[in-house]
């Protein structure tokens, strides 16, 4: 995603590809899900506010995809304004994404250390 943000900015043209999400973004609720009541209220806390992140990267992404359709179909990819939207949106995407990953990672390692040993 970084090196479409720098193609954006370097030709001065947004392009068009698709965007899609894959249901496989909840390994650590899909993990998680059983020991719920057996959670401390912090891990717990991380646990909701991972979903909650993964949920924004998910609909910041259908924006995403759905304004470059738009915008391709207006055949307004050079147009400024546009270009300026879409960057700051991207940008956005990847922050959100790293946070993403980040909290994940997180919340793997605090899940298997919290898990019984059986």
């Amino acid at each position: 995603m970084d090196d479409t943000l720098k193609k954006i900015e370097s030709f001065n043209r947004l392009p068009m590809f698709p965007v899609s999400v894959r249901n496989t973004f909840n390994t650590v609720f899909a993990a998680s899900a059983s020991k719920i009541g057996l959670l401390d209220a912090d891990l717990l806390s991380e646990l909701v506010s991972h979903y909650y992140r993964v949920q924004l990267l998910i609909e910041l992404l259908e924006i995403f995809s759905a304004s470059l359709a738009d915008i391709a179909q207006r055949d307004a990819q050079s147009e400024p304004a546009e270009i300026e939207e879409q960057t700051q949106l991207l940008r956005d995407i990847i922050d959100t994404m790293s946070q993403v990953l980040r909290s994940a990672s997180d919340l793997a390692d605090k899940l298997y250390s919290a898990s019984p040993n059986e």
